[in-house]
């Protein structure tokens, strides 16, 4: 059984230092809003799994990071699994961007430190969780509870806030005015348009004048309206 002591530093670890990392991470991610400060190799497996709106893509991910922080809080004897695998996943991810020679790694948005020291902090608090154990703190319905109204808040948060761009595709009114395989000619699109005639008063006449060349005055229409005269 773990000294009281041991059970304070495994609480602070796993309920509050760990999750402040990685919610930290997440917000900052956020608030930057690009997915171009994501790593090379997350930008790569978004390109793999077939992910074209890097927007969605960086709010899943932002929305899964925020969401091991919050069970790790709340449910912190799953949350510190989670919270191991998703440190797992993060020193991973900066061990290749490192094999590579890169000099940022974007965890934290544009204000991330060198790889390095990422790995460094990572390593750390993965060893942390794994050398403290669990917490002594039971999971309840009140927690789960909590845990999934947060975690879905969190989703939605990274949804509203990077506010994902789906493919630009051109709809059927729309007509390209160049060859697609001529590198000459810049590629670009032409949206037609049918005119609409604008809306004539109710007492506008609409018939063809044109008929009325040639003709008698006693045979045009537009005359028929007025009251019978006779002819001079």
């Amino acid at each position: 059984m773990p000294t009281p002591r041991r059970a304070r530093l495994t609480r602070l670890f796993v309920e509050l230092l760990v999750p402040a990392w990685i919610a930290t991470g997440a917000i900052l991610k956020l608030v930057d809003g690009s997915p171009r400060t994501l790593p090379r190799s997350v930008l790569r497996l978004a390109s793999e799994l077939g992910v074209h709106d890097l927007h969605a893509w960086l709010a899943v991910l932002i929305g899964i990071e925020l969401t091991v922080a919050i069970v790790a809080m709340t449910l912190p004897r799953i949350g510190r699994w989670l919270a191991a695998a998703l440190l797992v996943v993060f020193i991973g991810v900066l061990a290749t961007e490192l094999a590579r020679g890169a000099s940022h790694c974007g965890c934290l948005g544009a204000w991330s430190p060198p790889p390095v020291v990422m790995l460094g902090i990572d390593a750390t608090l993965l060893a942390a969780l794994l050398a403290l154990g669990a917490p002594p703190v039971r999971s309840s319905r009140r927690r789960v509870a909590v845990a999934t109204v947060l975690s879905a808040a969190a989703f939605g948060l990274a949804f509203g806030r990077l506010r994902p761009h789906g493919p630009a595709l051109p709809g059927p009114s729309q007509t390209a005015d160049s060859t697609p395989n001529d590198p000459a000619r810049p590629s670009s699109v032409s949206v037609t348009t049918t005119p609409h005639a604008p809306a004539m008063p109710r007492t506008w006449f609409a018939g063809d004048v044109q008929r009325w060349v040639g003709r008698r005055w006693q045979e045009i229409d537009l005359l028929r309206w007025l009251p019978a005269v006779e002819p001079p």
